[in-house]
């Protein structure tokens, strides 16, 4: 079953943007809260790649996130 086998990459991401966020409302700052959703966002692509490859592919990731939000 397809909803199975998505479950880890499921849960990856969503712990992945959760810590961060929790982090930003003990820290007291939920106005951070936009910036690190997306900062862990680009946690997740490129996830099957290694060394150099997923620096870049996150780094692109994360410049196209940025550069969305103008």
């Amino acid at each position: 079953m397809r909803i199975v086998k998505d479950l880890p990459a499921a849960l990856r991401a969503g712990i992945s943007v959760a810590v961060p966020l929790l982090a930003v409302f003990v820290a007291g700052r939920p106005e951070w809260s936009m910036y690190a959703a997306f900062g862990a966002f680009t946690s997740l692509y490129g996830r099957t790649r290694t060394g150099r490859a997923r620096l870049v592919m996150q780094a692109s990731a994360a410049a196209a996130l940025v550069g969305v939000q103008g």
